[in-house]
């Protein structure tokens, strides 16, 4: 994919949806993985031209755009009819910021509404939120750790997260005191099903099946690379290490609490590890 491409595609999209009325903007071609395509622009008043401020996504639409960008991204494999989908979705933004229509959010009525409209009468499949779940990524991309959370709570459903590392011993303390999360797990793996999870950095997750989630968290006995102790050197980065390991790591059989200490017998963190029989 390249700026020619995006031109000619945006010119066939314009005489086939717009009547030919939108100015050609300028192009930009992206590699994003979690946004396939962007609209923004900025608005000059006066002779200075002075920039009064910038849009993305055509935020509530205003005439007098002067800057028009439209990015696509090209991380993904996508079909011509994918590409066609995703350049008529930022030039519904397009459409509205160049004909200064009000709208009454960035995907509010009236995007909707000539979203619809392009739909049904051209057979089209654009959408507020494109899904991207088996889309093959155009340069097969390098295996990563990811450090996940799963959460049971008490009216039987079950979450799975992908969790930023910084955040973890945030979210441990978060968890401790939620008592509607009967069972936490913290995993490390390189399991591929997890890219197209967000790093989350607050408590969120997607909600999974209990055999889903049985299969990447497990009720299993717990060993000592299940439980990272880095969570401790998060909040404490100043603990002392001993002459050994540097930490103690202590655990409670038929608990739910593990203590990791420092050379002096503090407590550097409590740590929930839903231990059953944990081993020392």
């Amino acid at each position: 994919m390249d700026i020619d491409e995006l031109s000619a595609l945006f010119n066939h999209c314009n005489d086939k949806y717009f009547d030919g009325r939108l100015p050609e903007p300028k192009f930009r071609v992206s590699h994003s993985r979690t946004r396939l395509g962007s609209f923004s622009y900025k608005i000059f008043r006066g002779r200075s031209r002075r920039l009064l401020s910038v849009f993305h996504l055509s935020s509530f639409g205003g005439a007098g755009g002067d800057s028009y960008l439209i990015s696509i991204s090209d991380y993904y494999l996508m079909s011509p009819d994918q590409l066609e989908d995703v350049m008529t979705h930022e030039m519904i933004h397009y459409s509205i910021a160049y004909t200064g229509l009000k709208d009454s959010a960035p995907h509010g009525v009236v995007f909707r509404g000539m979203m619809d409209a392009i739909n049904r009468k051209y057979g089209r499949h654009i959408s507020v939120i494109a899904s991207t779940r088996g889309w093959k990524p155009r340069v097969e991309p390098k295996p990563q750790t990811y450090l996940v959370l799963g959460l049971k709570m008490d009216n039987g459903t079950f979450f799975l997260s992908s969790v930023n590392p910084s955040s973890a011993g945030k979210l441990e303390m978060q968890i401790r005191r939620i008592p509607d999360i009967v069972f936490h797990k913290w995993v490390e793996t390189k399991d591929d099903y997890f890219r197209s999870f967000p790093r989350a950095r607050s408590l969120r997750g997607r909600r999974v099946t209990k055999e889903l989630f049985e299969s990447k968290i497990g009720y299993g006995l717990l060993t000592f690379f299940q439980i990272p102790l880095r969570l401790a050197l998060y909040y404490h980065p100043n603990a002392c290490k001993d002459k050994n390991d540097g930490y103690t790591v202590t655990y409670s059989e038929y608990s739910k609490t593990s203590s990791y200490a420092d050379c002096n017998g503090n407590n550097r963190l409590d740590v929930v590890v839903d231990a059953h029989h944990c081993r020392t």
